[in-house]
């Protein structure tokens, strides 16, 4: 009776792998709204946008260790630009290629990390 009961249950779990589990589209983070800031302007816990990507940031994108985009190079960042502030804030929070979730940025708040990008990507040239 046991091997009968375990024969149903197995024979159930292959028949679900029949049909795909739908997949959800996660969410893109929400950038609107968020502004600007002097990058050595401190926020209310006295910490600075450049504060802040001295000690998390540099660490990779001052020479593209890892395959990061260096700092404010046109080029590193122009596909990424592409990709709109909403897709590199998603790679940033959840980690991307050989970059972990939030980078070294522990305690940043989703606008740090808004900011620190716009910091890093430069405008587009005219």
């Amino acid at each position: 009776m046991r091997q009968l009961g375990l024969g149903m249950m197995l024979v159930s779990l292959l028949a679900a792998c029949d049909e795909p589990a739908p997949v959800a589209s996660p969410a893109l983070p929400t950038v609107a709204g968020i502004p600007d800031r002097d990058p050595d302007a401190p926020d209310a816990d006295g910490r600075t946008t450049l504060s802040l990507w001295a000690r998390s940031c540099a660490l990779c994108h001052v020479d593209g260790t890892g395959g990061a985009p260096r700092f404010a190079n046109q080029e590193d960042w122009a596909e990424r630009r592409a990709q709109g502030e909403a897709v590199l804030l998603a790679h940033t929070l959840a980690g991307h290629r050989n970059m972990p979730p939030l980078g070294y940025c522990m305690d940043c708040t989703a606008e740090d990390f808004v900011r620190l990008i716009r910091f890093m990507v430069p405008e587009a040239s005219p």
